[in-house]
């Protein structure tokens, strides 16, 4: 589990990094700091065996941040589990770690609603109506 949890972090690190070779810094404005992409809602299978992360970037034609599903497996398997044209967030692990539930708002969705996916991939389930 120790290796998985730092495996996630060297993850963080290495896609909020500035690559190699960039200019001299500069003063940090406040666009910025919006622009940094966040690391959020980290959630560990029961078994430690695959960790689940919603991945956050500034859109500024939505005026927002957008949250995407990540999962990193022990394995060391890194994959963007979804890409949905709005964000998902709230991921919680099955207990058998092998499906992931999430809250997005997808069309035609008017309000946000309860998915399902597996954790390996594939189309997401809508679970509720309201």
């Amino acid at each position: 589990m120790r290796t998985l949890i730092t495996a996630c972090v060297l993850t963080a690190w290495h896609m909020l990094a500035p690559s190699a070779g960039a200019q001299a810094p500069k003063p940090m404005t406040l666009v910025d700091l919006m622009s940094l992409p966040q690391i959020t809602d980290v959630e560990l299978s029961p078994g430690g065996e695959t960790l689940v992360f919603s991945h956050s970037t500034a859109d500024w034609k939505a005026d927002g941040r957008v949250d995407h599903l990540w999962v990193r497996t022990s394995e060391g398997r890194l994959y963007q589990l979804t890409n949905g044209p709005t964000a998902e967030r709230e991921a919680q692990i099955s207990p058998d770690g092998r499906q992931v539930a999430f809250i997005a708002k997808r069309p035609p969705d008017r309000v946000a609603q309860l998915y399902l996916i597996p954790v390996d991939g594939g189309e997401a389930v809508r679970l509720t109506v309201h």
